[in-house]
């Protein structure tokens, strides 16, 4: 899902709980002190704050194969 995050709200939420569970900031896709251009994956019915992605990284066009492998592997397609 992409969006438009105007205000940044989404993106302050992610980035505090990278740190939460990575224990530093996120490692790529930051612009000004806010995330952008990032693709996470979260396990299947996880909720908001419970578990890290298994998956974090960006720029979306640079990661785009690897993010599609991962998305596939959690949802048991290969």
């Amino acid at each position: 899902m992409q969006f438009w995050d105007k205000g940044h709200l989404i993106a302050a939420q992610v980035k505090q709980q990278l740190r939460e569970f990575h224990g530093n900031d996120p490692s790529c896709c930051e612009n000004g002190g806010h995330l952008w251009d990032m693709a996470a994956v979260y396990p299947p019915g996880v909720k908001w704050g419970e578990a890290a992605p298994v998956f974090d990284e960006g720029p979306v066009y640079r990661v785009a194969p690897a993010l599609e492998q991962k998305v596939l592997r959690v949802n048991g397609i290969r």
